[in-house]
């Protein structure tokens, strides 16, 4: 168990002997809204964190769906026929922007 389960079972026992939200919160040093949260199951920002002296949490996410090409900054990136690496604007570009460049449009 983590160390949020395990205080968010700390404040379930409180409250079980207590019986109030009110107390269960002064002795962990929050208010009773907060308590009742924490002991559901939400997790705290960074101010409540600090407060009980739990560690800072970071999401990581890990895309192991392919590798990025060189020259490009996405997964999906297409091969143009001249060799070079491209990210389509369109699904209907087949070439990259060297080889097609953008047509513009007229001015009168």
């Amino acid at each position: 168990m983590n160390e949020l389960e395990q205080l968010s079972t700390r404040i379930l026992e409180h409250h079980a002997s207590t019986q109030s939200w009110d107390k269960t919160g002064i002795e962990f040093g929050l208010n009773k809204a907060m308590a009742r949260l924490i002991a559901t199951g939400y997790k705290p920002g960074k101010k409540i964190r600090k407060v009980l002296g739990l560690p800072d949490f970071a999401s990581v996410v890990i895309v192991g769906v392919g590798d990025v090409p060189p020259g490009t900054q996405v997964i999906k990136a297409d091969k143009c026929a001249c060799g070079m690496w491209y990210v389509s604007n369109s699904p209907r570009r087949k070439r990259c922007f060297i080889c097609s460049p953008c047509k513009r449009k007229s001015v009168i």
